[in-house]
């Protein structure tokens, strides 16, 4: 299930790196089900190796300036955000949450919620173009003299692939406790301009837009449509657009 947000904002400063307090405020949505918004905070969905947290979301979209000595985004007056999960239970919790005049806060400033708009993609085909709108975040973590590092790869690098398969199979087996298919990714057009390296929580991450193929059976397309490719969707990484052709 995929979510339109459309907001009203006065002025609106964050960081140039904004998804933990949007991630936050993402939760804070969950709040019709307090027990299963502390479920998905605190353990998510678990395929008994790996633990995920089943949505994703875009970056904010919306007239804007950026003050590159400062850090700092500003959106002026109105933002829209699309958020997605396979997730039924968490789509209901949502649904239910998401009325029009709703007011919340992104670092202690005002958004007025002023339309939902609410569809479910399902993708047809075997296989379709895609361009990634949050960056694809594929890594291993890996110890070093007792410090804990992060490798983040390209998708020049045949591990991202992997890594990407992976996590698809693993946030299958947890939400549905089904064996998955067979799914590809092949880049198509990725350069330089493509790559992001922001942080999250403190931690430099580095993932990549960019246009791909995806390749496999239409029920694994389109959960990946709505949970996003790639590790740490609930963290702004993996959400992508279909292309036509």
């Amino acid at each position: 299930m995929q979510f339109y947000l459309h907001f009203s904002v006065h002025n609106l400063t964050l960081p140039l790196a904004y998804s933990y307090p949007l991630q936050s405020m993402l939760y804070r949505l969950m709040y019709p089900d307090p027990a299963y918004s502390a479920e998905i905070h605190n353990a998510g969905h678990s395929d008994g190796h790996r633990s995920f947290k089943l949505f994703c979301f875009g970056p904010l979209m919306g007239p804007h300036r950026i003050d590159r000595d400062r850090k700092e985004i500003t959106f002026f007056s109105e933002v829209l955000l699309e958020v997605r999960t396979p997730d039924p239970r968490l789509a209901v919790v949502w649904r239910t949450a998401l009325e029009p005049g709703l007011e919340l806060e992104l670092r202690g400033q005002p958004l007025v919620l002023d339309g939902v708009e609410a569809d479910q993609q399902a993708i047809a085909a075997s296989q379709c173009q895609i361009r990634a709108v949050s960056p694809i975040l594929a890594y291993r973590s890996y110890e070093e003299a007792g410090v804990r590092h992060m490798k983040c790869y390209t998708p020049l690098d045949p591990e991202f692939q992997e890594l990407v398969v992976q996590n698809f199979q693993g946030k299958y087996r947890a939400l549905t406790g089904r064996e998955p298919g067979a799914l590809e990714l092949t880049a198509l057009a990725v350069g330089a301009r493509d790559k992001v390296v922001t942080q999250h929580k403190g931690t430099r991450l580095t993932g990549w837009r960019g246009r791909y193929l995806l390749r496999g059976d239409a029920e694994a397309l389109s959960f990946l449509y709505d949970a996003g490719l790639g590790a740490k969707n609930a963290a702004g990484f993996g959400l992508f657009h279909l292309l036509e052709g």
